[in-house]
């Protein structure tokens, strides 16, 4: 599991960064982001986890 840190506010074009997001999680498949969730300043919590987590079979299939 990679994890990736940037400078700036909207990280590499193709990644298509909210620039509101404090935290984003992308989910790969291969070399194709398959979920991308984007969560403002102490958004990301118990229920944005259970969210993330719903997309898991989108890279595990």
């Amino acid at each position: 599991m990679p994890l990736t840190m940037f400078d700036g506010i909207t990280g590499p074009e193709k990644y298509k960064i909210s620039k509101d997001a404090e935290t984003t999680v992308l989910l790969w498949k291969g070399r194709s982001v398959k979920a991308n969730h984007a969560f403002a300043k102490d958004k990301f919590n118990k229920d944005s986890t259970a969210a993330v987590l719903k997309d898991l079979d989108k890279i595990l299939q």
